[in-house]
C-alpha cells in the first residue's frame, strides 16, 4: 500500500507511489494506492504497477472539504479497502 497527495503526470516519472508499485510487482503482489486526487487513468495506474488506487476526492469532489475532513474520509476507504482486500 502507497499514497501520495495526487496520482498524476508526476507520478509516472518516478514519484514514491511509482516507486512502491513497481517493488511490488516484482514481489508478486498487488499495489493500492490512497490519494487525493487521482488524475491518471486506470491503464497508467495499471502501467506502473498499481492494482487500484483509491482518492479521497471520489467520496467528496470538493478539495477543500477532502483537507478539513480527511480523518473522517480516510477512515471511510480504509474501511472500503479492508472488506475488498481482506
Amino acid at each position: 500500500m502507497t499514497g501520495e497527495g495526487a496520482l498524476d503526470g508526476q507520478t509516472l516519472s518516478g514519484k514514491a507511489a511509482a516507486g512502491v508499485a513497481l517493488a511490488a510487482r516484482a514481489a508478486g503482489v498487488p499495489a493500492i494506492a490512497v490519494c487525493g486526487q487521482r488524475k491518471l487513468t486506470p491503464g497508467q495506474l495499471a502501467g506502473i504497477g498499481i492494482t487500484q488506487a483509491y482518492a479521497l476526492t471520489d467520496l467528496r469532489p470538493d478539495l477543500r472539504a477532502c483537507i478539513e475532513e480527511a480523518a473522517d474520509i480516510l477512515q471511510t476507504t480504509t474501511t472500503r479497502i479492508a472488506k475488498e482486500w481482506l
